[in-house]
């Protein structure tokens, strides 16, 4: 349960450092955002028929490292049309990561719960707990570090937090 947990928080961690700094990066983050979001849900609905025939573990590791690409993306500085389509386009990538891995993580939580009347319960509250943990992370400790190497340093360190966490997870136990 703990590798799930440190995976639903890593994976906040870049939404909050994504939906609180893209906007300070460029004119076309309204749209990047706007794609993040759209493709977050879309990707939720397309993750729980996915989950239902294959099982939430082989959905994860995609939804992960799709999630790491697109967090990466806020590092390409839009300058030009192709840039500007990179730009939205791996923030699109970020949102339909993170809204799998969003349905992969709670699924495989409440599946991992003991068998006790509150176990789900625990699941659930353990699971929120992780997602608001990790947003607050990202928005508040991206911070210093937009300020010291601006978008260039906090997409990428940010990605590599996840893909770590990742492999961490692959590694280990839970």
């Amino acid at each position: 349960m703990t590798g799930l947990l440190l995976i639903e928080a890593a994976s906040t961690t870049a939404y909050g450092v994504v939906f609180t700094f893209l906007p300070l990066t460029a004119s076309a983050a309204p749209a990047a955002l706007l794609a993040a979001q759209v493709s977050s849900v879309l990707a939720r609905l397309l993750a729980g028929r996915l989950i239902d025939r294959h099982g939430a573990r082989r959905v994860l590791t995609p939804a992960v490292l799709m999630t790491v690409l697109g967090t990466a993306a806020g590092a390409v500085p839009p300058d030009g049309a192709l840039l500007t389509w990179v730009f939205v386009g791996g923030a699109f990538v970020f949102g339909a990561g993170f809204g799998a891995v969003q349905s992969a993580t709670l699924v495989l939580l409440l599946q991992s719960a003991d068998d006790t009347s509150a176990g789900p319960g625990v699941a659930g509250v353990a699971w929120n707990i992780a997602f608001d943990a990790g947003t607050g992370l990202g928005s508040l400790a991206g911070g210093p570090l937009y300020s010291l190497g601006g978008p260039t340093a906090l997409f990428p360190a940010t990605a590599a937090l996840l893909a770590v966490t990742l492999l961490a997870r692959a590694r280990g136990p839970g």
